[in-house]
């Protein structure tokens, strides 16, 4: 029973912990993880807001703790974003970036055969980016500025065989930075780079099981690690243009995961991610003045090892893919809606030395919408 009952706790805090690996989603869609020195492109005043609605649906079959059977999860989300730029002169341009980097709601029954790992397990935050970028020549511009994010949810949920319901909900703050740079190699070539710093994020908040109650819970060594971001983009004909995106992001800063004042007991969650490459190809073509359609095919490396990829959290190798098309309403304004669609197949086998064995598919459906105004 000592074994289950740990087993219930590495598998409930690791899912807390690891929900900020889920970024398939905020990578390829909206406006996060946006080059800082894309914005220099403004000819006078740039602004755009839209939203992604996600449908995830996610079902685990096989045995936990020697019960065998089928659970599943199926969220539905619509988070927004914004932003706006201003070109002050032929130099400056000053932007701010509204976004949100983590998404992440999982929500199983709570008399499921996986109610002793997870029930409930959601995550979200929200960015804050103001941008200054400088036009050093005509050819190459950089941007930089602060980043703040606000964790406002962070949530798990799961059935402990000696106390019962366990609820945590904690939420974080961090600051770091963005830096960036794109050059016009050619008239048909562009290169971008940047580079999105680590930020320490410390968690506090509650934790509730049975007769035990923490009011000062904390999640520790739990980074948002650091990013860069590569892009080289090419017209093959004035109207068709095709592209190539990689993300490599830091992850092994991250090894194991200190949790204190926390039901029924402290402890250091070990996960050993590694580091992860998001790699993209796309491609745009204008079929006229007014019509454009767009398509992408995207590969989301899990950063997780065999033992940190649990029920909660089955962070495995998702795959994208995404076409969607643009209408210019007029000279100023344009319309664009995406439809992605991500799968991925998880195989849990013992995580952290928990007795589970299984297959977790993942599969969500996305609309993307945007508005543009740039004058």
């Amino acid at each position: 029973m000592k074994g289950l009952l740990k087993g219930c706790l590495f598998a409930g805090l690791t899912c807390i912990a690891t929900n900020l690996d889920a970024q398939v989603i905020q990578r390829f869609y909206g406006n996060t993880y946006t080059n800082p020195a894309d914005f220099g492109r403004t000819k006078d005043l740039q602004f755009a807001m839209g939203a992604v609605a996600v449908n995830a649906h996610v079902w685990y079959k096989g045995q936990v703790f020697g019960q065998y059977g089928r659970a599943v999860s199926s969220e539905n989300v619509f988070p927004p974003y914004f932003l706006i730029a201003k070109r002050l002169n032929p130099k400056w341009t000053l932007a701010l970036n509204i976004s949100q980097p983590i998404l992440a709601p999982i929500d199983f029954p709570p008399k499921s055969v996986v109610a002793p790992l997870a029930i409930n397990s959601d995550t979200r935050a929200a960015e804050f980016n103001p941008l200054l970028v400088y036009q050093i020549s005509d050819k190459l511009s950089i941007g930089a500025g602060p980043t703040f994010q606000d964790y406002y949810k962070n949530e798990i949920s799961y059935v402990d065989p000696n106390i019962g319901y366990v609820h945590n909900n904690t939420r974080g703050w961090a600051a770091g930075w963005d830096l960036g740079l794109n050059w016009a190699f050619d008239q048909s070539t562009f290169i971008g780079l940047a580079f999105f710093s680590r930020m320490n994020v410390p968690y506090h908040g509650t934790s509730a099981g049975g007769f035990l109650a923490f009011n000062n819970t904390q999640t520790k060594n739990l980074p948002t690690p650091a990013t860069v971001r590569m892009d080289l983009t090419h017209y093959f004909t004035p109207k068709l243009l095709g592209g190539i995106t990689v993300f490599y992001t830091n992850w092994s800063t991250v090894q194991v995961i200190r949790v204190v004042n926390v039901v029924p007991a402290a402890t250091n969650i070990p996960v050993h991610y590694k580091n992860q490459i998001a790699p993209a190809v796309l491609t745009h073509y204008d079929v006229n003045d007014k019509w454009g359609l767009f398509g992408l095919l995207a590969l989301d490396q899990t950063v997780n090892t065999n033992e940190g990829l649990l029920i909660g959290f089955p962070a495995t190798n998702d795959y994208i893919a995404k076409v969607g098309f643009d209408y210019k309403i007029n000279k100023d304004v344009k319309f664009q809606l995406q439809y992605g669609f991500i799968w991925g197949n998880a195989h849990i086998n013992h995580p952290v030395g928990l007795d589970a064995t299984g297959r977790e598919p993942i599969r969500v459906n996305t609309l993307d919408f945007r508005l543009t105004y740039a004058v």
